[in-house]
């Protein structure tokens, strides 16, 4: 066999295997994570506007001291923020830009929870909208707080029950 057809079975080889690294590894994401993009710029904004606010992880960490996970600290559905602004407790759950209506269900719980105690609580997707929020929502009387959060949150999906009907009739 000659040099220049052995190189070339060689490198359709390594090329193959190298395509398979590839595949193993999985799908390789386009968009770093546009939820983290919304973070930064929020933390960024609560700490100009003097609002207290930590991140709180609610997935399990690799802690490299134990060569093992730990679990989660807390509650499914627990916000991705936690704060205060003077008096008040904030709570706030970051979602990429468009995304607001991806609210989990145990998410709009602990929200709704959290706003009939008094909070303020809301899930957003841009630094412009929590600021216009966060100002209405200081500038309105207590009565109305609570109802302009509600609002704010984004809509349950409905759900449609299929209706057998017509389909299995005698």
């Amino acid at each position: 066999m000659d040099d220049t057809r052995r190189e070339g079975i060689i490198n359709a080889i390594k090329g193959y295997e190298d395509k398979q690294k590839q595949i193993d590894k999985g799908p390789t994401r386009k968009n770093a994570k546009p939820e983290k993009e919304v973070e930064k710029e929020i933390l960024a904004w609560a700490k100009d506007f003097k609002m207290s606010l930590h991140i709180i992880e609610a997935k399990a960490t690799y802690n490299p001291n134990l060569g093992a996970y730990r679990s989660k600290a807390v509650a499914s559905g627990f916000l991705d923020a936690v704060g205060n602004y003077g008096p008040y407790a904030c709570f706030v759950e970051f979602k990429a830009k468009g995304k607001r209506h991806t609210l989990r269900e145990n998410q709009r719980d602990f929200i709704s929870k959290k706003i009939f105690e008094g909070a303020f609580a809301c899930v957003t997707d841009s630094v412009v909208h929590l600021s216009s929020l966060f100002v209405s929502w200081l500038n309105a009387d207590e009565n109305t707080r609570i109802q302009l959060l509600l609002n704010d949150l984004p809509k349950k999906k409905q759900t449609k029950d299929i209706d057998d009907g017509d389909l299995f009739d005698d």
